[in-house]
C-alpha cells in the first residue's frame, strides 16, 4: 500500500506480438517533366527494433500460420500511393523483387510489398520503390503566370516513423524557384542543389527538404512556385534535332569523302 502523497515506480509487463518498425532513413525523389510525366523513386532502410531474435533463424521454426512462429516478424508492408500512379517497380540491393502486388482502389493504389526475407527483431532491409505520375494533375499556373507544383510530403506507409527523411524535387532545366510552401509543424531545412540529366547543358535546380522524425501527421501536400519559359520547354527537342543533324552530316561527309591514295593511283593507271 502506498501512503498518501507518496509515489513509487510502477512496472507493467505486457505482451505485444507485433513488429516494431522504423525507417532509419527515407529518401523520396521527384523528377519533374513538363512533357507529361513525373518520375518518383523512394529509397528506404527498414529496421525492426522490437524484441531481438534469440539464436539462429530457421525456416523450419518460422511458421506463418503457427502459434509461436514469426509473431514479431515483419512479413509485408502496405504503401498507399496516389490514385494515378502507374509503372510501379520494387527492388532491393540484389535486384528486382517479384513478391508484391498492387490494387487500384477508390482513393489510392495499394502496393503490398513482401520482403525477400521476413524482418525479424534486430534485422533491417534496404529497398527501393518507384512509380510515375501524370504531370497535368500536379502542375498548374497561377494568376501571375508562374507554375505551381503540388506534391505529397511524407511516406506512403501508416504507423512507421522515419528518423531521417528527405524529399528532393528536380525541376526542369531553366526553372527558377520563387517559393516553397510546406504546411507542417516541425523543424525542417530547405536547400538547393544542381544536377544534370539527359541532354542537360546548364543543369536543373533541385529543391531538397530534410526533416527528422517524420510520421503520419506529416503526410501533407506541399507546393513549389517557379518560373519556366516556353523556350526552355522546347530547348530539349531543339538540342536533340541539332545532335541528330550533326551526326547525320558527319556520316554523309564520311561516306562521300574520298581521301584514299589508292583511288588516285587507279585514276593515273587508267589515264596512261
Amino acid at each position: 500500500i502506498v501512503p498518501a502523497f507518496k509515489s513509487e515506480p510502477l512496472y507493467l509487463h505486457y505482451e505485444y506480438n507485433e513488429p516494431f518498425m522504423v525507417m532509419n532513413y527515407a529518401h523520396k525523389n521527384y523528377q519533374i517533366s513538363h512533357w507529361g510525366n513525373i518520375a518518383v523513386s523512394e529509397d528506404y532502410q527498414l529496421a525492426n527494433i522490437g524484441a531481438l531474435l534469440e539464436g539462429e533463424f530457421g525456416r523450419v521454426d518460422y511458421d506463418d500460420y503457427g502459434r509461436y512462429g514469426g509473431k514479431t516478424a515483419m512479413k509485408y508492408l502496405v504503401a498507399n500511393l496516389p490514385i494515378r500512379s502507374w509503372g510501379l517497380w520494387y527492388r532491393d540491393e540484389i535486384g528486382n523483387v517479384s513478391t508484391s502486388h498492387a490494387l487500384r482502389e477508390w482513393d489510392d493504389v495499394k502496393l503490398v510489398l513482401y520482403p525477400r526475407f521476413p524482418i525479424m527483431g534486430g534485422w533491417k532491409s534496404n529497398f527501393d520503390i518507384g512509380y510515375n505520375l501524370p504531370s497535368k494533375f500536379h502542375i498548374k499556373t497561377n494568376d501571375k503566370g508562374s507554375y505551381v507544383l503540388n506534391l505529397t510530403f511524407g511516406m506512403p506507409y501508416d504507423d512507421i516513423l522515419a528518423k531521417n527523411y528527405s524529399v528532393k524535387v528536380a525541376l526542369p532545366e531553366g526553372a527558377e524557384v520563387t517559393k516553397v510552401d510546406l504546411p507542417v509543424d516541425g523543424k525542417y531545412e530547405i536547400t538547393y542543389e544542381k544536377e544534370y540529366g539527359c541532354l542537360d547543358l546548364l543543369g536543373r535546380k533541385s529543391v531538397v527538404i530534410t526533416m527528422s522524425n517524420v510520421y503520419d501527421i506529416h503526410k501533407v501536400n506541399f507546393q513549389i512556385y517557379y518560373n519556366y519559359s516556353s523556350w526552355a520547354l522546347i530547348s530539349k527537342p531543339v538540342i536533340l534535332c541539332v545532335y541528330f543533324f550533326v551526326i547525320f552530316a558527319a556520316l554523309i561527309i564520311y561516306f562521300r569523302a574520298d581521301v584514299s591514295l589508292d583511288r588516285e593511283e587507279e585514276k593515273k593507271e587508267k589515264s596512261d
